[in-house]
């Protein structure tokens, strides 16, 4: 399938196509010129377009340069562990303690860099975490970017998320999982994370009145997964460490949680290095 990449009066068009199996797991590839066709072979593809005024060329700055070697670093200590994994299984058992809070911060650096080369903006670099996942679904609700799988499209109302009700027996599924019901559980578990960090910074046990009306009423995004498991895997989620697990399900759990982060590692590389051909003139990843 062919994907057009228009362009709207002096507006510049780069478009993503993301190749996707099931929800996760997805790469980008960037036409060059507004009108320019991408073909895409027999894949099925996520779209992913942004617009920007201008495509300005920019200097390379010191903050650029550190986060991008942030962003191999991270890689590489995740590709070391897969290794010693494959060679090594109980390693799993260890390198899964924290294989959610490098992938985060792999993908952290990387929406930073993503949100300095759409703003031109050096106070990109200066963004908190809260503030780039907010930015990313900003910029997902104004259409800036959009994908054609409307769940990584769609901001949800917490409310609503946290009041939805999976069928019975959906928890115990590995195999024939309806894909739209998995996708709510995993909102909803998020939504869960969401309410306990809210609790914990600001200080309270208990949500009611103004702070509840505040929370219920606030977005979340499947693509805050990576934020929010962050923090839970942590601070307070380490139990299951205790717990009488077979080595080969840490191996699964990292093998399944590295080729998610490698999926949207690739998406946001390809992103970031066709952009910063426009705005630096040269790739950067």
């Amino acid at each position: 399938m062919g994907l057009a990449a228009g362009s709207i009066g002096c507006w510049r068009c780069i478009s993503l196509a993301v190749h996707s199996r099931d929800l996760y797991p997805f790469g980008l590839s960037v036409p060059g010129r507004p009108g320019k066709q991408l073909d895409l072979g027999d894949q099925h593809c996520i779209h992913c377009v942004a617009w920007w005024h201008n495509c300005l060329l920019l200097r390379l700055p010191l903050h650029l340069n550190q986060k991008i070697k942030l962003i191999c670093l991270c890689l590489n200590a995740l590709e070391k562990e897969r290794e010693i994994i494959s060679q090594v299984p109980e390693y799993a058992i260890v390198a899964s303690s924290w294989v959610a809070v490098k992938s985060y911060y792999l993908l952290f650096d990387m929406l930073l860099v993503t949100k300095y080369l759409i703003t031109c903006s050096h106070e990109a670099f200066n963004s908190t975490h809260a503030e780039i996942q907010n930015y990313l679904k900003k910029i997902i609700h104004n259409k800036c970017i959009y994908f054609n799988i409307e769940g990584l499209n769609t901001n949800h109302k917490i409310g609503a998320i946290l009041k939805r009700k999976a069928p019975s027996g959906a928890n115990l599924k590995r195999i024939n999982i309806n894909q739209q019901t998995r996708y709510y559980q995993v909102l909803k578990k998020l939504a869960k994370y969401r309410l306990d960090e809210y609790k914990r910074t600001k200080g309270i046990k208990h949500l009611s009145g103004k702070k509840k009306n505040e929370f219920v009423s606030s977005e979340i995004s499947i693509n805050e997964f990576f934020y929010l498991y962050r923090i839970k895997s942590n601070y307070r989620d380490l139990e299951f460490l205790s717990k009488d697990i077979d080595k080969h399900e840490f191996v699964d759990f990292y093998s399944n949680y590295f080729s998610l982060s490698l999926n949207y590692y690739n998406a946001f590389k390809s992103f970031i290095n066709n952009l910063s051909t426009i705005r630096l003139g040269e790739k950067l990843i």
